[in-house]
């Protein structure tokens, strides 16, 4: 949580000053701007001063990402484009995988101070709160958030079909900007539902840890627990997952 910290204070900072930051693109609509990289460089840090044999998978790491084995799995933004906007929804996102998966995952919203945590066995928290999911309501009464893949990625076309007939049948579907926030609000019952295709393992690292400690079900979009290679994830209530999956895959 200090990593997060040291991360959100640096935001923090560059948020305020909008209008100097640096900005370049890694590819088409994927932008790195310098908060992004000085957040990480604070981040990793921190970490490494707390675990001296600290392993990294991080977002704006450029050389040495460890993809397997035990490791911290960090975006020091996510939500770049809302942050560059003055938007003030984006996130830190920090989690720890060993050889079972993903064991624990912090999101840390700086502008609004909500901390989300979870940890494999503990339960989900959003600062001292559990966060309980219920079963949860059907797809006709459904809040879902969703994302939207690149303009270049294969298959958009397709999924942009699937999701507006989607649009009809569901009560609201949003698209905020933060994969690992929208994973955040599925676990606290702000959502039903978060799915998109085509993330990196930072992106939804933490937030499927606590999706899953607060009693959601979180798979890839092919209902398999390959979220971290396949960068696809479906996040939802325990009712509405099977529904959803059938949905996206017909």
């Amino acid at each position: 949580m200090l990593a997060a910290e040291a991360g959100a204070s640096v935001l923090l900072h560059y948020f305020e000053r909008l209008g100097s930051v640096a900005v370049r693109a890694k590819g088409p609509g994927d932008l790195v701007s310098a908060a992004d990289v000085a957040a990480q460089d604070a981040i990793l840090t921190t970490l490494a001063r707390a675990d001296a044999t600290a392993r990294f998978q991080a977002e704006e790491l450029e050389s040495g990402q460890a993809t397997s084995g035990p490791r911290y799995i960090v975006d020091p933004l996510d939500g770049t484009v809302n942050f560059l906007r003055g938007i003030p929804h984006f996130s830190v996102a920090i989690a720890y995988a060993d050889a079972e998966g993903v064991r624990a995952g912090v999101v840390l919203d700086p502008t609004r101070r909500e901390l989300f945590w979870a940890e494999r066995g503990v339960g989900a928290f959003l600062g001292e709160r559990r966060l309980t999911l219920g079963p949860g309501a059907g797809l006709a009464e459904s809040v879902i958030h969703c994302g939207l893949p690149r303009l270049e990625r294969a298959g958009r076309e397709r999924y942009v079909a699937r999701l507006a007939r989607l649009m009809n049948d569901t009560a609201s579907t949003r698209r905020l900007g933060s994969a690992a926030l929208a994973l955040s609000y599925v676990a606290a019952g702000r959502a039903d539902a978060f799915f998109e295709p085509g993330l990196g393992a930072w992106d939804l690292a933490a937030g499927l840890v606590l999706v899953r400690e607060a009693g959601g079900i979180v798979t890839d979009l092919a209902g398999a627990d390959a979220m971290l290679e396949t960068g696809d994830v479906l996040a939802a209530t325990r009712t509405l997952h099977p529904e959803l999956l059938r949905y996206l895959t017909e």
